[in-house]
């Protein structure tokens, strides 16, 4: 958020001062290694525990059916997905024309005609990674523009005040790949959707003391914003 926040200081002011420049590139550092962490690093751990878990999952996010225009295959993807995943670009993923449709049957339970997730996510899990690959380009032209001492147009800086739309956009799509592609299970292996769909309410006060917290926490940031970037800010211009 640092690069944003300075970005919009710098439009709102009309002013391009030492402060905010030095501001927005300490912050795009941040958020290129925020990017390269999230991807690399914690990309590769949660696709490990899906591939361990939930390899139907896995085959559905990767589209690895007959059935759809698989987008990593098209685009040649897939041994780096295999990389991703496994550690080793020759490794097999799981087909998924091949996982049996009733394989999340429970004892006891009504069955379901198809466990199996659903292709879509496929799609939401690629325009996700497309969107987080342009952040990360973006990210890298504005440090290649800080590099070469050029100075940073309005361009950039209107690019950077919208990319939390952007960013938000690709947190969205990351929880619907997560939750559509859990289907139909709660808890992998225990308990399916169907069985836990019970309505389970929380009281008055419970609800009264979780939004009180959120408010809290508001305030809080709104306080930090406040004290720590715009007055700081403010005194800097002055300067």
């Amino acid at each position: 958020m640092l690069p944003v926040l300075f970005a919009l200081l710098t439009l709102l002011s009309g002013k391009k001062t030492k402060y905010y420049v030095d501001g927005l590139r300490l912050g795009t550092y941040f958020s290129l290694a925020a990017v390269v962490v999230q991807g690399a690093v914690f990309g590769h751990i949660l696709g490990v525990q899906v591939a361990h878990y939930n390899p139907e999952k896995l085959a559905a996010m990767e589209g690895t059916s007959g059935q759809i225009l698989s987008l990593s295959r098209a685009l040649g993807l897939e041994d780096l997905m295999k990389l991703v995943v496994y550690g080793r670009p020759d490794a097999k993923l799981p087909e998924y024309d091949g996982i049996q449709r009733d394989y999340c049957t429970l004892m006891g339970v009504p069955a379901i005609s198809d466990c199996r997730p659903p292709l879509i996510i496929h799609y939401l899990y690629y325009v996700k990674t497309g969107l987080a690959i342009l952040l990360a380009l973006f990210t890298l032209g504005v440090l290649a523009l800080f590099t070469a001492k050029k100075e940073i147009g309005n361009l950039w800086l209107y690019g950077l005040a919208l990319s939390p739309v952007v960013a938000q956009l690709v947190s969205f799509l990351g929880w619907a790949v997560r939750e559509i592609g859990r289907k139909p299970w709660t808890i992998y292996g225990v308990m399916t959707v169907d069985v836990a769909r019970t309505a389970n309410p929380a009281g008055v006060l419970e609800y009264t003391l979780a939004g009180l917290l959120f408010v809290a926490v508001l305030a809080g940031l709104c306080y930090a914003a406040w004290r720590l970037l715009l007055v700081p800010s403010l005194r800097g211009e002055a300067e």
